[in-house]
């Protein structure tokens, strides 16, 4: 499960009854990023993948490669899920590590129809892992994906406190935890 997250705030302001209204603009430019959130069926949590917007190869790998040895990054143009990024970044680290380490066995991995999610490159090397992939059939990743349904909503709103009160404070945000 996925999560695109854009840090500008949501609210519009405006009078009582005023057709005119502001919306709010946290900053010139967009920050966002998208977060890869895993759970096993046994309920092990993976460690988390965050996608940063960004091109690789300019730097912003180095920055962001050292958050934290609780999450794996990435960057990518939109700071979305593609197929190097899932490749290179979901299934040789996140998924690999996870494999090796606690899981050796066959195993299978349910994925929604997203083109770099399901494709025959995507099935040979999660196959090197002894992995099946199993697509979701279309328009049932809200039903079947049990994160998409209640974990999304409450994951944006921490996120979106946070960034809000390290503006508001003046400090850097640093509220990355995952636990």
């Amino acid at each position: 499960m996925a999560v695109y997250y854009d840090a500008t705030p949501t609210c519009i302001i405006s009078e009582r009854g005023s057709k005119k209204s502001v919306k709010i603009k946290g900053r010139t430019r967009s920050e966002c990023a998208s977060v890869l959130l895993i759970v096993s069926a046994t309920g092990q949590k993976l460690r988390p993948v965050i996608i940063f917007k960004g091109q690789p190869g300019e730097g912003v790998e180095e920055e962001v490669g050292g958050i934290s040895s609780r999450v794996v990054t990435a960057v990518q143009k939109n700071a979305w899920m593609d197929a190097r990024v899932w490749l290179e970044t979901f299934v040789e680290k996140s998924w690999g590590e996870f494999v090796s380490d606690m899981h050796p066995g066959p195993l299978a991995l349910y994925v929604d129809n997203l083109k770099c999610h399901v494709n025959t490159e995507s099935e040979e090397a999660l196959a090197a892992w002894g992995t099946e992939l199993v697509p979701l059939p279309k328009n049932t990743t809200s039903v079947l994906q049990p994160l998409d349904v209640g974990v999304m909503g409450p994951f944006k709103q921490k996120l979106r406190a946070c960034r809000l009160s390290s503006m508001l404070s003046g400090r850097a945000a640093t509220c990355l935890y995952v636990s």
